[in-house]
């Protein structure tokens, strides 16, 4: 019997290339790093079709539906390349959500004498992704991307004479690393103790006749939410909650490198304000965006 495979046994991180012909990996591409991956969950529904007939308990025959493909990225950020697949607006081309991706990673099967096998997700786009860090960790990025196929692991390098992506051996992004009160909202610099944005991207999988693969994945509308959790040392958010006023609010995850900016936000719930015997007092705010941009 051939030993379990582990996380400790990938082999290449989980990378990307964008397509030229939807749903197809590129020819020889030049694989792009994502970041510092911690979690990476391929799934794949069958959606099968269950076809019960009169005369029988039992199910008469079980048959292939329409294919559904996701995997599940989070990461710790070195740079902001792959989150814009998710967070810039449609019509920008390479570097968006234009494009769709390949995805690719590898790991041996069968423990650290097992063979190297290939897994792709291909035809994909990023579903929805959230930026968030808190006090003591890593900024982070948690994705779910969409494809259309996840074919069965293989043996064969699919790259030709193309590249693999390797890490850039940069420091990934921690709390401190936007300098000092990294958020704005509107005119004030609140003391910050967390952050979450959420970028929805809504690909619609487009099935045919004559097929059980989507044919399309195009992408629809951007909703952009958030939540954050700050100091209670003035009543300035609960005032622009109270009087319904949009703000902008900027996020500078890494100083002169990448800021996160949300424009004409509207801070609509105040979700926490605890009062207890023991605890400083903070607020909890959340939000929603009307577009956004990352640099």
């Amino acid at each position: 019997m051939p030993d379990p495979t582990g996380g400790w046994l990938v082999l290449k991180n989980p990378q990307y290339a964008e397509e030229v012909t939807y749903g197809t990996f590129p020819t020889n591409p030049a694989m792009s790093w994502i970041g510092v991956v911690d979690n990476c969950q391929p799934r794949a529904d069958m959606q099968s079709i269950m076809v019960p007939q009169v005369g029988t308990e039992d199910l008469k025959y079980i048959i292939k539906g329409a294919e559904t493909y996701t995997v599940e990225v989070e990461y710790a950020l070195q740079n902001s390349t792959f989150a814009k697949y998710a967070t810039q607006a449609q019509g920008g081309g390479a570097g968006t959500i234009d494009k769709s991706l390949s995805l690719l990673f590898s790991a041996k099967l069968g423990g650290q004498s097992g063979t190297e096998n290939y897994l792709q997700l291909l035809g994909s786009r990023v579903g929805s992704l959230t930026l968030s860090t808190r006090i003591g960790e890593l900024v982070k990025a948690r994705c779910q991307i969409t494809g259309k196929a996840l074919p069965i692991p293989f043996t064969a390098s699919p790259i030709g004479s193309g590249s693999f992506a390797t890490d850039p051996a940069t420091t990934p992004w921690a709390f401190y690393d936007g300098g000092t009160n990294p958020v704005t909202v509107a005119a004030a610099n609140p003391d910050v103790r967390e952050i979450s944005v959420t970028f929805e991207r809504n690909p619609e999988r487009l099935h045919v006749l004559g097929a059980s693969q989507q044919k399309y994945l195009p992408p629809k509308h951007r909703r952009i939410t958030g939540t954050f959790t700050i100091l209670w040392e003035d009543t300035a958010q609960y005032t622009n909650l109270a009087n319904d006023t949009g703000v902008t609010i900027t996020w500078i995850l890494k100083t002169a490198t990448s800021t996160l900016t949300l424009n004409n936000c509207k801070i609509h719930r105040l979700e926490d304000f605890p009062f207890q015997p023991t605890e400083v007092v903070v607020e909890k705010y959340a939000f929603t965006a009307l577009t956004a941009s990352l640099s």
